[in-house]
């Protein structure tokens, strides 16, 4: 089975990528298809985490064993912990944190379950805009007032009802949203 996921970014108005990757790769596999496609180093500490309907975080999986976890402790690992694990339905989301220094984020939906079908490697298939930049600066971190940050808890910004369409309304409360001109209208991928 393919699974088709939208990408979003609550910092760039306009971003979206669309992933398509086998049910059965792993969340690593996953990962360097989001570094791929918006041309990130592979030289950051990332997570993913399993998110419930209003993107609060519930699983953790690690890229690398950093030894904070106590032995009895149940973690996960990028290069052991397959999709299908975790995700099975259309709506299914995950929060990819691509910058932990910053404390920053992808949202990701699963919009597509395509049964009987395969693909050998992951797929970028839709570009739009510019990705953020890939890490925070060290130095504006520090003189910025301390903030107690969590997770994100809504979904990224949208424009119009129209726009909307890319992500199924049943999945997103347009309430929730933000029209800080997000445009996810269905035009063909161009390479950057």
């Amino acid at each position: 089975m393919i699974y088709r996921f939208v990408m979003v970014s609550d910092e760039v108005p306009g971003f979206l990528r669309e992933i398509r990757i086998d049910g059965t790769a792993t969340f690593l596999e996953l990962h360097r298809a989001i570094l791929d496609s918006v041309g990130y180093s592979d030289d950051q500490i990332t997570s993913f985490f399993t998110a419930d309907k209003q993107w609060r975080p519930k699983k953790e999986i690690l890229l690398m064993d950093m030894g904070l976890h106590a032995t009895d402790d149940e973690y996960y690992l990028m290069d052991d912990t397959y999709l299908d694990d975790f995700l099975e339905d259309e709506g299914d989301r995950v929060l990819y944190q691509f910058d932990q220094l910053g404390d920053r984020y992808f949202y990701l939906e699963l919009k597509e379950v395509i049964l009987g079908e395969q693909q050998d490697k992951p797929q970028c298939t839709r570009r739009k805009g510019e990705a953020p930049q890939q890490t925070s600066d060290v130095e504006e971190l520090l003189v910025a007032e301390p903030k107690a940050k969590a997770i994100p808890q809504t979904p990224p910004v949208a424009h119009s009802h129209e726009e909307l369409e890319e992500f199924d309304s049943d999945s997103f409360d347009i309430s929730e949203l933000d029209a800080d001109g997000f445009d996810i209208s269905g035009e063909e991928v161009s390479e950057e």
